[in-house]
């Protein structure tokens, strides 16, 4: 089937030379390898976590911020993962990749990514501030202040991606899955706190939303500490820093597009329409990327595990068996996740988020279509990232941006956050769609085992879910 991916710079054991290697195979825990059910159970619940939260202060925030309010929120949260996206220059993903296949470089890794992704953090900022003016034109001084202290929180928020880039390496799910669940409940704590005394406005929400993360992120620095000290115990091989650039700037082509179909939206409306129909949109965002999760924890446990396992020759086909099945049984799961959701929105948005946000119903709608349409394709694409070519996913992700926003800007100051949810719809189910297209190109895999779920799906669905209430308690 598909070829297993064997970098250049993959350096191999040699004969007599047993143990000084650091290749795909060899892992801080020897023939021990991970449980993946354990792994995707921490990762989905790291990512399920933060939604959750959302979902419950989202209600707070619409009735208590009003429509316009909540757009400026939603338009601040979007410059923040852009600018983090676009200025990290796929450096943490970079990490993740290098970090996972050289145990014996993850000092000198972590050391050269903080150096650079630190100076990339402050140029980013500088930007930003300046850009402020012309990014507040249509909404006044008081949103340009908003820009300005989100340029001012711009550096921490960035770096706090490498600690979250070396759990994903090291498959320490569950740091991650402390760290949402303490930046979660310090968010909603701040959100009630505030609107207990009657303090809740714009500014202290933008406040709550750049200052939580980066206290959550506190919990990975025993995790720092202890690594350091392990790896001076080891003899450490230094990282060349054009193979960290080369990777990481793969995966940044990659990252601009995806920031193109997930969150330019929400950014380029402050220039398209309303503060309303952002709010809606806003809205609409938080209910239609619930089934996300699903795929984002799988595609994250994927790419790690691939890094690891698709550069050995002995792994390689149970690597590609892996990744078709894990596919198909995530399309599976996006679907039955959003087929309630889409039957009831309509019945509860209003009473939940207020009057003034039923109309955001038909875009959940939208958006629910677009996450199962690209579920399989994201799982494809960190098979392809995990396999060295970060390059094709990128490919694949350019492709969908430039419909993506041909949809966006000629639909949006038409129909308003329809024609942003319109233009996610295009936008992933191209990118998907070349995701498997690039795989069966490269590797050889077919593209209907992507699709299609069939009686072993069924099964794997059933035993992992049994696996995972197990690990949650619910199920003894």
């Amino acid at each position: 089937m598909a070829q297993p991916y064997k970098p250049r710079h993959l350096e191999v054991n040699q004969p007599g030379n047993s143990g000084t290697g650091e290749n795909a195979a060899e892992t801080e825990t020897g023939s021990q390898k991970e449980n993946i059910h354990k792994s995707v159970f921490y990762s989905l619940l790291s990512n399920l976590i933060a939604p959750i939260a959302g979902f419950a202060i989202a209600p707070i925030l619409s009735n208590s911020l009003g429509d316009e309010g909540r757009g400026a929120l939603g338009g601040i949260t979007s410059l923040v993962l852009v600018a983090t996206a676009v200025g990290a220059f796929g450096l943490p993903e970079a990490l993740t990749f290098h970090a996972a296949r050289y145990v014996r470089r993850r000092g000198s890794i972590l050391k050269l990514t903080s150096l650079i992704l630190l100076g990339l953090s402050v140029l980013c900022a500088l930007v930003l501030y300046f850009s402020a003016p012309y990014l507040a034109l249509d909404h006044g001084p008081w949103y340009e202040n908003l820009v300005v202290l989100t340029a001012l929180a711009l550096v921490p928020n960035m770096l706090i991606t490498i600690p979250r880039a070396l759990v994903a390496a090291t498959q320490q799910w569950h740091l991650q899955a402390l760290e949402q669940g303490v930046f979660s409940l310090l968010r909603l704590l701040a959100i009630l706190i505030l609107l207990w005394t009657g303090n809740l406005t714009v500014l202290s929400a933008v406040i709550v939303t750049l200052l939580t993360p980066v206290l959550g992120a506190c919990v990975y620095l025993p995790m720092l500490v202890k690594m350091t000290r392990e790896q001076k115990k080891v003899r450490q091989r230094k990282q060349p820093a054009s193979e960290l650039l080369g990777y990481g700037g793969k995966v940044w082509f990659g990252s601009l597009s995806g920031i193109v179909l997930s969150r330019i939206d929400q950014t380029l409306m402050i220039k398209l329409t309303s503060l309303q129909e952002q709010g809606l949109y806003a809205v609409a965002v938080t209910i239609g990327e619930i089934p996300l999760v699903i795929s984002n924890a799988i595609r994250n446990v994927i790419f790690a595990l691939d890094a690891r396992d698709s550069g050995a020759e002995e792994s390689a086909e149970a690597a590609d068996r892996r990744l078709t099945l894990t596919a198909r049984v995530t399309a599976l799961i996006t679907f039955l996740v959003s087929l309630p959701i889409a039957a009831s929105v309509h019945l509860w948005i209003g009473p939940i988020f207020g009057r003034d946000f039923e109309a955001a119903a038909p875009m959940v709608w939208v958006l629910l279509a677009a996450a199962v349409l690209g579920s399989a394709g994201s799982v494809a694409g960190a098979g392809l990232s995990g396999r060295g070519h970060p390059d094709l996913r990128s490919w694949s992700m350019a492709i969908g941006a430039v419909f993506n926003l041909l949809v966006l800007v000629t639909l949006t100051p038409h129909i308003g956050g329809m024609g942003a949810a319109l233009s996610t719809l295009v936008g992933s189910g191209l990118a998907g769609f070349g995701n498997i297209l690039f795989l069966k190109l490269k590797y050889g895999f077919k593209i209907h085992h992507f699709y299609f779920a069939r009686a072993e799906d069924f099964a794997l669905l059933g035993r992992s879910t049994r696996a995972l209430l197990r690990k949650a308690k619910i199920l003894k």
